[in-house]
């Protein structure tokens, strides 16, 4: 089952599937939620980031109902202090963060063009 992009979240996508260049996880992602929020970036916090990226995360989880519960166990699992190494994370936040970025890499998407749908304003493009 794909899951349907909405407008607003596509550049979240899109930083995880690797369209645009990543230089500091923190600093993209409030560009990113600064954009999503229409806010400037200096009143975006790692916490608004987190409950975004958990937003989204869940709605992915909850996508195939036989398989939700075993996804949020597994999520919260990855998140546990004893396994940020797998994610390269330093804390709980980072840990969070790049698991969810992981799932919203591996997720099938529908109605996301890279080609069309990236905002190179916002971020830099990836280099090849």
């Amino acid at each position: 089952m794909k899951y349907l992009v909405k407008t607003y979240d596509k550049h979240y996508f899109l930083y995880a599937k690797g369209w645009y260049k990543k230089t500091d996880l923190w600093e993209d992602l409030k560009i990113i939620q600064s954009n999503y929020c229409n806010i400037d970036s200096k009143y975006i916090t790692k916490n608004d980031i987190i409950q975004k990226l958990l937003d989204i995360a869940v709605d992915i989880m909850f996508l195939n109902s036989n398989d939700s519960k075993r996804q949020v166990i597994s999520f919260i699992t990855r998140c546990n202090i004893t396994e940020y190494w797998k994610v390269n994370a330093k804390n709980y936040n980072e840990a969070v963060a790049l698991n969810s970025l992981s799932l919203m890499r591996y997720t099938k998407t529908e109605y996301l063009n890279p080609e069309k749908d990236c905002d190179f304003n916002l971020l830099p493009k990836k280099e090849v």
